[in-house]
């Protein structure tokens, strides 16, 4: 609620970061069983998404997404249905039908057929979300083992028990390597396997994986977690079974006194993307947000894509559609990729992965407040990065101030006609101030050509003067041009008129000597 609070005052009620906190109040009252409080401030984050972004932005699948789910935990499966498909549309749309932001949608649909017993419609989407995460985190990844999860219980459910089974092997071997072997998500798929070995009869194989995950969880929450309580049930229910009732009844005691009414718990993992909790592991989400984030600000030229992270460093695609790593590249490009990085490790550093790449966020820009000292920011930066790069700043790190200082006037056009400063820093030991430029030489800077800029005498302390050869063309050229005026120059001036013209083509007027 403090959090809320310091948004809406420091940004506004509308504002996107406002909508995160709405969402993650929200979560919260959702977790504790106070819906009816959650639901209007999902709503509202919604709205502030579909304001801020428009209606077919990622962040607004997500907020769909997490309204969804609440409709969903209060039986209202019809509203929720729309809301989920629109999701799904969107992620699609914003990132390709094999994204594993689609698979998670994917599975949010298949997981609300499933609660109304539409098995067949929930199978494919179960499939497709499961083969999506293979291929994009590979087989081994926490993902594929909650979509192993998902899909075991729907085949356990339609009586596919050997096909269930198997799936529910892999991913207990799955989580029990990404996480180890004491974790709660590792007792979540123990009790699934035993729940499973049970309904097939295999008692004895079911025990002792039901005490493994009691054990586990008691480790993990303490002995009065609901949680507990669950596995403890669930271990009473086997005992019943063998007929060793003296225990069974000890058990359900025990269940009976630390949970007087337990909510229902679904083995089934319903991803519903808090708005700073990450949809992946923190590297892959890194790898992913970075290359969407270069990719979608468009700091590359020339149609240059970052691919992606490889055993090489970054990989990327050049121009000429070909695959080349970092160290391939020029200089120019190493030097602003070297700069973007190390802006966006800095902000990590400070403000947390989740904050700067939070799953909500646009893509291309990141909106954090800071302030940036960069020295000779235009050191081995191609002409047109000088010219794009004060640009890109302030477009893609919006709150952020940047003090920079350079040695080219391309730099100073980021400066628009309201925001932005110039100062000329004073000559090393000459006891000179700093001071501001302003007035018609800000905008020789801001609007004239390279030659304008030079000419301020703001590079290099004095005027630049031109070669003499070039003092003499325009010279003859403005000659030429007189004759022109008065039509008494000959076809041969003319021609040289043309090509004279051709020449000094940044000379705007021309002056009659």
């Amino acid at each position: 609620r403090r959090a809320l609070a310091i948004d809406e005052a420091s940004f506004g009620p509308d504002h996107p970061s406002v909508a995160i906190s709405l969402n993650n109040l929200a979560q919260l009252f959702k977790v504790t069983n106070r819906l009816a409080e959650a639901e209007p401030l999902t709503r509202r984050a919604l709205a502030i998404d579909e304001a801020s972004f428009g209606p077919d932005h990622p962040s607004v699948a997500i907020s769909l997404n997490n309204l969804a789910s609440l409709l969903q935990a209060t039986n209202r499966l019809a509203e929720a249905e729309p809301l989920m498909r629109r999701a799904l549309a969107i992620d699609e749309a914003s990132f390709g039908p094999a994204h594993p932001e689609v698979a998670i949608s994917l599975n949010n649909l298949a997981q609300l057929f499933q609660d109304t017993n539409q098995s067949a419609e929930a199978e494919p989407l179960m499939r497709r979300a499961l083969a999506i995460d293979e291929a994009s985190l590979g087989s081994d990844h926490p993902n594929v083992a909650i979509r192993l999860n998902n899909l075991a219980l729907l085949l356990r459910a339609t009586n596919r028990l050997a096909e269930a089974e198997s799936l529910m092997r892999r991913a207990l071997t799955i989580t029990e390597a990404s996480f180890g072997p004491d974790h709660p998500k590792v007792a979540i798929r123990l009790s699934n396997l035993a729940s499973l070995l049970q309904a097939t009869n295999r008692l004895a194989e079911a025990e002792p994986l039901m005490r493994r995950a009691l054990a586990i969880d008691e480790a993990s929450f303490g002995p009065d977690h609901p949680n507990v309580a669950t596995s403890l049930n669930n271990l009473a229910l086997l005992l019943k079974a063998t007929n060793r009732l003296t225990e069974a009844t000890a058990l359900f005691q025990d269940y009976k006194t630390k949970r007087a009414v337990l909510p229902k718990r679904s083995a089934t993992v319903i991803e519903v993307i808090a708005s700073q909790k990450l949809p992946l592991d923190e590297n892959d989400w890194l790898a992913l947000r970075l290359r969407t984030f270069i990719n979608e600000s468009k700091l590359l030229p020339t149609g240059t894509e970052f691919k992606g992270m490889s055993a090489d460093g970054p990989i990327f695609k050049d121009a000429n559609g070909q695959t080349v790593t970092v160290t391939q590249l020029s200089d120019g490009f190493r030097s602003i990729l070297s700069l973007a990085f190390e802006l966006i490790r800095q902000l990590i550093r400070v403000y947390g992965l989740p904050a700067v790449f939070p799953p909500s966020g646009m893509h291309g820009v990141i909106e954090l407040p800071g302030v940036v000292l960069i020295d000779e920011v235009d050191t081995h930066l191609h002409p047109t990065w000088q010219t794009r790069i004060g640009q890109w700043f302030t477009k893609c790190f919006p709150q952020l101030q940047f003090i920079v200082t350079t040695h080219s006037p391309l730099i100073c056009r980021a400066v628009t006609e309201t925001t932005g400063s110039i100062w000329r820093l004073p000559t090393p030991g000459q006891g000179q101030q700093a001071e501001e430029v302003t007035g018609t030489m800000r905008e020789t800077l801001r609007l004239g050509t390279v030659l304008d800029a030079y000419g301020t005498g703001l590079f290099g302390g004095q005027e630049v003067e031109q070669a003499v050869e070039a003092t003499e063309m325009l010279a003859k050229r403005a000659r030429l041009s007189a004759k022109e005026a008065v039509g008494k120059a000959t076809p041969a001036e003319l021609a040289e008129l043309r090509k004279l013209r051709q020449l000094s083509s940044s000379v705007d007027a021309e002056v009659e000597i």
